[in-house]
C-alpha cells in the first residue's frame, strides 16, 4: 500500500475545485456513500438523467492516487461526452434514471 494508506481528493462543482486534502483509504468508501445519497436526491429533484458524484483514479502500478467527488447532474448526451468517453482507467461513480 502506497502512501501510508491515505489518498488524495478532491471536492468539484460547477463552480470549478472547492476543497482538497487527503483522508484515510478505510473513509473513501463512507464518503462516497455521502456523496451517493445527496446524488439520489439531486437525480430525483432535478430530472436529470444522470448524477455524478465520485471518481477513482489510478496510478500506473494499479493503485489507488486520486478520489474526485461532484455532485453533477447531467444529460445522456453529457454524461456519454464528458464521463463515458474519458473514464479510461478509472471507477466512476454515479447514480441513473433508468
Amino acid at each position: 500500500m502506497k502512501n501510508g494508506g491515505w489518498v488524495r481528493w478532491r471536492h468539484w462543482t460547477e463552480n470549478g475545485l472547492v476543497a482538497f486534502g487527503q483522508m484515510p483509504l478505510r473513509d473513501v468508501g463512507r464518503e462516497l456513500q455521502k456523496f451517493e445519497a445527496e446524488a439520489l436526491k439531486i437525480l430525483k429533484e432535478t430530472g436529470a438523467d444522470h448524477v455524478l458524484y465520485g471518481v477513482k483514479e489510478y496510478d500506473s502500478d494499479g493503485d489507488l492516487d486520486m478520489v474526485r467527488f461532484y455532485l453533477e447532474p447531467m444529460s445522456e448526451q453529457e454524461f456519454e461526452d464528458r464521463v463515458v468517453k474519458n473514464s479510461t482507467g478509472m471507477t466512476v461513480y454515479a447514480v441513473h434514471k433508468r
